[in-house]
């Protein structure tokens, strides 16, 4: 009985402390279940003591701790994508104004070859010089939108621009304006061959409102026509609005004004082309090969009836110097005037030729070698006196002087190339006199 006695106290002693220590492991796994992070862990048996009332307070702390972390982890993938969709939105927005970039430059870029290729159109058209003019304020209007275009021309060996177009204002209102190159924007433009671009034009002190005639406002550009670095014209632009003309308009100026300036120059050969044979272009007069031409007419003449004729070779003094000082255009304009200044001092049965880059030949028929002296003096003392300095509208006072040479057929040669050939010896001399002077030739001449 005593042993049963022990046994069953025993039992029920160990069954007991079971009772007791059982609530406080579940607390320890619990406690490490949640310390690895398992928040769903919960304590199944729960008693009305004590320890299940501390069970039942750590299952609800353990509830709270789950909710909140699942509540935290829902706001932090909720923040995660729209981290990432708004990383998505900024690179769909740079992909679109990189689209948008594209596709403005493919617009303009079809622009620039809607305006040239109808520029081509224009070329081909037609190939009167007017028509042209008239084509080429169309394709700007057509392209630009400006308010006003005025299209000007220069003339070889003149130191003026001329307008010659306009688009936008009242027919004939700027039908005398000139532009030399000192003078003005345009002027500049034309000086520099470069476009200058002003995007407040009453901001500027270089414009001149076409010398006062219309009232110029807002943005311009004043793009000169250069072929080969040669100065075939200018366009301006105008528009009332400041700053009017975008990056890519101005390239566009630029290239417009590249074709439009071979357009020209096409149309004013093909216009030139029947004169080119016997004229120099740059001059006016008759060139070397018609001078030849006429001057084996002549000796055949003077045979025929025992006649005499003289031939009088002029160079200008120091020309590379004045090249040098005033420039391609300036002193192209300067060879034109000289040459003007030759012809209009002679009689009208004389043949005034250019004959080498600054040298004229000027043939005297019916004239003997003391007459053609005489007249190469009076030739001589002109051109000194002439302000050339003015006609050409230079900045920079200077005085041309010439030096002739002057031979007689048959007296001096019976051979026309010999008698060329003694004239330019002849003007050899002169040179060697000191310049600005008149030698005839002798056969004991110098050289």
């Amino acid at each position: 009985v005593m042993s049963a006695a022990i046994t069953l106290g025993t039992i029920f002693y160990f069954r007991r402390i079971s009772q007791v220590t059982k609530p406080a492991i579940e607390l320890r796994n619990a406690a490490e279940a949640i310390s690895r992070g398992n928040l769903s862990y919960r304590i199944m048996e729960v008693g009305d003591d004590e320890l299940g009332q501390i069970a039942m307070s750590f299952n609800k702390m353990a509830e709270d701790l789950e909710s909140s972390y699942q509540k935290r982890a829902d706001q932090d993938i909720a923040a995660a994508i729209a981290q990432e969709e708004q990383k998505m939105q900024l690179v769909l927005e740079k992909k679109q104004r990189e689209r948008d970039k594209i596709n403005d430059e493919l617009n303009i870029l079809q622009r620039e070859s809607n305006a040239l290729y109808q520029l081509n159109q224009a070329m081909t058209a037609s190939i009167e010089l007017s028509v042209m003019f008239d084509r080429i304020l169309q394709v700007l209007n057509e392209t630009l939108s400006c308010d006003h275009i005025v299209l000007l021309n220069h003339n070889p060996g003149e130191s003026v621009l001329e307008v010659v177009r306009t688009s936008g204002l009242e027919t004939g209102v700027l039908s005398k304006v000139q532009f030399t190159f000192s003078q003005g924007i345009t002027g500049e433009a034309a000086q520099s061959q470069r476009m200058i671009y002003v995007k407040d034009i009453d901001e500027d002190d270089r414009n001149l409102s076409y010398h006062g005639l219309i009232a110029t406002r807002g943005s311009m550009i004043s793009v000169p026509l250069v072929i080969k670095g040669r100065l075939v014209g200018a366009i301006n632009l105008h528009k009332k609005l400041k700053d009017g003309f975008s990056a890519s308009e101005q390239r566009l100026v630029q290239a417009i004004a590249n074709q439009t300036a071979i357009a020209v120059d096409n149309a004013q050969l093909q216009e030139k082309s029947r004169d080119l044979g016997n004229t120099d272009e740059l001059t006016g007069l008759s060139n070397r090969r018609h001078f030849q031409e006429i001057l084996k007419r002549e000796v055949a003449q003077a045979r025929r009836f025992s006649s005499i004729f003289s031939v009088m070779m002029c160079d200008i003094d120091e020309f590379k110097q004045h090249k040098s000082t005033l420039g391609n255009i300036q002193s192209d304009a300067l060879l034109r005037q000289v040459g003007q200044a030759l012809l209009k001092n002679t009689r009208g049965i004389d043949l005034v030729s250019r004959f080498g880059t600054d040298q004229f030949i000027i043939m005297l028929p019916k004239t003997s070698k003391k007459g053609a002296f005489c007249a190469a003096e009076k030739l001589r003392k002109h051109i000194l006196e002439e302000d050339f300095s003015a006609n050409i509208h230079s900045a920079q006072d200077f005085k041309v002087t010439v030096s002739f040479g002057v031979t007689e057929f048959p007296g001096d040669s019976k051979n026309i190339y010999e008698l060329l050939n003694l004239a330019d010896r002849a003007l050899y001399a002169a040179k060697n006199d000191g310049s600005n002077c008149t030698v005839a030739w002798e056969a004991t001449a110098p050289g």
